[in-house]
């Protein structure tokens, strides 16, 4: 595991990311029926594979982080609740996570929460908190558990923009 975390502010350009924010606020986030365990927390929409928003957050991804050999990034627009569960999670069908903050209140607990591994087996501590700013970019190793730290209490709803990836 690269246990790697990297934070990355405006990392859209203006005037594009300007025009992300204006379409997440028209969709329509309605939670269909699923036995996702991660559907507590979020609503999502799936970005069509090989948009321009999902073009892109790769090119951006190579200009930013030095990764140039992706395989397959998977792209959700997320709307998340202060009623959301701490759901500590890891996404270790992929390699690297990589989310961008659209829309919401400049709050610790709109933010991300990582966690390292406690002395107790099987149980997790919550050990970072990174913040929510709009155009902030979390990249990390997909292995290390996080959570939205909307759990804590002193949120708001909040838009961010998900890709999922695998390098070759």
């Amino acid at each position: 595991m690269n246990q790697k975390i990297i934070i990355q502010d405006n990392f859209f350009d203006k005037d594009i990311f300007k025009k992300i924010q204006a379409e997440v606020l028209t969709l329509d986030f309605t939670i269909k029926s699923s036995v996702n365990t991660m559907q507590k927390g979020y609503h999502n929409v799936k970005l069509n594979s090989g948009s321009f928003l999902e073009r892109e957050v790769i090119k951006k991804i190579k200009t930013h982080f030095n990764i140039s050999s992706i395989k397959k990034i998977d792209s959700f627009y997320l709307l998340s609740f202060p009623s959301t569960p701490e759901i500590a999670h890891n996404d270790d069908a992929y390699d690297w996570n990589c989310l961008i903050n659209i829309v919401g209140e400049p709050l610790t607990n709109n933010g991300l929460g990582f966690y390292i591994d406690s002395p107790t087996p099987n149980e997790k501590i919550l050990n970072s908190l990174i913040g929510f700013k709009e155009n902030r970019c979390i990249f990390f190793d997909s292995k290390i558990w996080h959570s939205p730290l909307h759990f804590a209490g002193g949120s708001s709803p909040r838009y961010a923009l998900a890709n999922f990836i695998n390098v070759k």
